[in-house]
């Protein structure tokens, strides 16, 4: 139960740089860490193991630790005087609002995800996925300019 008083997901995307979807997970309640998700989700696991491309690192934010695969924001104390992790904060600042704009349109596309959803929540997880697939599928397919599904823009009779 959340925060709010009905069902909700705790949902970990991994987003590129245009918006994509590449990973998703959405098989935790709302009331899971953060970082406890990451450490149980699959895509933690291929970069633990060096399957995942070497060299690449994750953006993410406070909620997880700074580790090999993650790489989060420096802590405000300890930016202090150290102008290259102020640098790094600046750079970091204007990176992450990637992942916000994606999440963004994927919930303005698909406008159920900004709603509470009144099913079972292995039900949600699965609507949520599926959505997650459609969104990233529409960018493949040149599809860049979205509009809600299911609205019609005509004129009534």
């Amino acid at each position: 139960m959340s925060r709010k008083g009905w069902s909700a997901l705790n949902v970990c995307v991994v987003a590129d740089a245009i918006a994509r979807i590449l990973y998703v997970n959405s098989a935790f309640p709302e009331s899971t860490h953060d970082s406890t998700v990451w450490n149980r989700c699959a895509l933690s696991r291929l970069f633990r193991t060096g399957e995942a491309i070497k060299g690449y690192q994750l953006l993410g934010d406070c909620g997880y630790a700074n580790g090999g695969e993650i790489t989060t924001p420096f802590r405000p104390t300890s930016v202090r005087g150290d102008n290259r992790k102020m640098r790094f904060n600046r750079e970091y600042i204007h990176s992450r609002p990637v992942v916000e704009r994606t999440v963004g349109l994927w919930k303005k596309r698909f406008t159920a995800l900004a709603s509470k959803f009144r099913v079972a929540p292995h039900f949600a997880s699965k609507m949520v996925i599926a959505t997650a697939v459609l969104h990233s599928i529409g960018y493949c397919l040149g599809v860049a300019r979205f509009r809600r599904l299911g609205s019609y823009n005509g004129s009534s009779p």
